[in-house]
């Protein structure tokens, strides 16, 4: 997705997508929807007052791509009649990290 069009889409509380940045100023640009799975980033847009980004002081790009990963797969399968498929995650983030960082 090119700067231009994160302009159009992550500005205003009408718009269908989030800017999601990390500490070491990597910008993840994810659908809306897909960003208020999570119960934490859904309460650090409400505080922050911005409905369209969300900084985080202590998450990696690395780790942040990941989140933002398990958010998209999460939204596919969340209402689905299947069971969930793996999702593979690095060892140095486990399933119980993620799912309290991310309040699901």
């Amino acid at each position: 997705m090119s700067n231009s069009e994160c302009v159009v889409n992550c500005d205003g509380l009408d718009h269908s997508h989030v800017k999601l940045i990390s500490s070491d100023e990597r910008e993840f640009i994810i659908k809306r929807e897909h960003a208020l799975l999570s119960g934490t980033i859904r309460g650090m847009l409400m505080e922050q007052g911005l409905w369209n980004q969300v900084k985080f002081s202590q998450i990696s790009g690395a780790v942040l791509k990941i989140v933002c990963d398990y958010l998209a797969y999460r939204a596919q399968y969340v209402n689905g009649k299947r069971e969930l498929p793996s999702f593979y995650l690095p060892l140095e983030i486990s399933p119980e990290r993620l799912s309290r960082f991310l309040d699901m």
